[in-house]
């Protein structure tokens, strides 16, 4: 397989190091691997040794020496700096298997730990590297079963996918997914965010595209009425400032905006629909699961795609950027964490909702060097402005929120329908057969 023209071992870009607080999250606890955390690595003696009993592990479930499977590596790899991450890549290796048969035989804390040390963006080794590793397996281990295990590794650390008996069926997909990809990824984190993006591979539209239904109520008006409609559109996209007004779930709800969890686990699945000729909508939003290694991952992803931004488009390239700035959009208070796990947008393991809220601030302080024309939502938070600065809007939600609450409101409600559907009938027979009475009178 062809590999993309970029550096397999990328160090976090200057602007992400302007937070300091969050220099932590980019540097392993537990174990170091790679070239650029060379130098920690010798001080943490527990993953040193961690290192050499599964890499010799490991060795042993080759045919070959570690001399002459040094060797047969360097024969198949033309860079020869990728040689540096022999020895890590034996240990990955191993750590995945004896992850899958649980045969790790430490800690599920340290187990815990190592998971999130490798998908830091600093500390990682060449995929290229270890697809290498696969080939020189004996027999028992074949380079399918291999991949199979690496990725249902990785899929087991997607942050989108709700841990749930649903999971271990989405493992296969993702599986399947990354076998037909034209490309191996360049790491493990790459893998992640592969992963993170593609989903489970249910149809989905464009990043950013919204919805609008009442364009098929609207197409009986004619084609005037349209480009009518268009030329409003435009002179109102140049009266918006590219400052978004609307600050958090609560403001979405005053405007009559409903948010729900999307079908598709894939951040690419974030849509907005217009309901009912602008009154209401819905902000549909993939779930995300919310633990103690959530703002690690994601951290390191936004670092990763700061790397991204000259090998590929940067809709493409600020996709994980672009959802972590939404959710720091949308949350403000625990009140918004409340809202979201109701409808099942978050799940989260933290103590409380609070530190939901403030992982997500604190993740969107590093995200402020996106533009707008970088953010893959930009459509979406348009389509968004547009209908919370509309004054129908927010008076119907106003009504239904002082008027519509008690059951006697709505039984009155329900009351007044009741009665203009009654008298609609009425006068509708009267006239059909007054009607029918007078072209009867006519014929005689």
């Amino acid at each position: 397989m062809n590999e993309p023209n970029i550096t397999k071992i990328q160090s976090v870009a200057n602007v992400m190091h302007q937070n300091e607080k969050s220099l932590d999250y980019y540097a392993p606890r537990v174990l170091a691997i790679g070239p650029i955390h060379h130098a920690l690595d010798l001080k943490l003696l527990r993953s040193k040794q961690l290192k050499i009993i599964l890499a010799a592990k490991f060795i042993t479930r080759t045919e070959n020496r570690w001399q002459d499977l040094l060797d047969l590596i360097t024969k198949d790899i033309e860079d020869n700096n990728l040689i540096v991450d022999f020895f890590d890549e034996q240990f990955i290796h191993s750590y995945v298997f004896r992850w899958k048969l649980k045969e790790l035989r430490i800690s599920s804390g340290d187990a815990a730990l190592i998971c999130e040390d490798l998908f830091l963006l600093e500390n990682q080794v060449p995929f290229q590297l270890l697809h290498c590793l696969m080939e020189k397996m004996d027999n028992v281990m074949k380079e399918e079963y291999c991949l199979d295990v690496i990725n249902m590794f990785v899929s087991k650390n997607n942050i989108m996918a709700p841990v749930d008996s649903w999971s271990q069926a989405m493992n296969f997909k993702v599986v399947k997914l990354l076998k037909r990809a034209p490309i191996f990824p360049i790491h493990l984190l790459d893998a992640l965010r592969s992963i993170i993006i593609l989903g489970d591979n249910h149809d989905h539209d464009k990043v950013g595209e919204s919805h609008d239904r009442n364009k098929g109520y609207l197409s009986f008006l004619g084609k005037n009425f349209m480009f009518s409609k268009h030329m409003l559109d435009m002179f109102e996209n140049m009266q918006q400032d590219n400052k978004m007004s609307f600050r958090n779930v609560k403001e979405l709800k005053l405007a009559g905006i409903k948010i729900k969890s999307s079908d598709s686990k894939n951040m690419r699945s974030v849509s907005f629909n217009s309901r009912w000729f602008g009154i209401g909508g819905y902000l549909s939003i993939p779930p995300i699961n919310v633990d103690n290694s959530t703002a690690r991952k994601l951290l390191n992803l936004v670092a990763y795609e700061v790397c991204l931004r000259d090998s590929s488009t940067k809709e493409a390239c600020y996709l994980v950027t672009s959802y972590v700035n939404l959710m720091d959009l949308l949350i403000d208070n625990e009140e918004d964490v409340k809202a979201l796990r109701k409808v099942g947008v978050l799940c989260h393991r933290l103590s409380s909702d609070y530190e939901v809220a403030h992982l997500f601030n604190s993740l969107g302080s590093n995200c402020v060097f996106l533009h707008n024309e970088e953010d893959a939502y930009i459509k979406i938070k348009k389509q968004i402005e547009k209908h919370c600065r509309k004054k129908l809007p927010k008076w119907t939600s106003e009504f239904r929120r002082n008027h519509c609450n008690s059951p006697w409101a709505m039984s009155y409600l329900f009351l007044l329908v009741t009665t203009y559907m009654t008298l609609k009938t009425f006068s509708s027979t009267i006239f059909s057969k007054s009607t029918n009475e007078l072209l009867n009178f006519n014929a005689i």
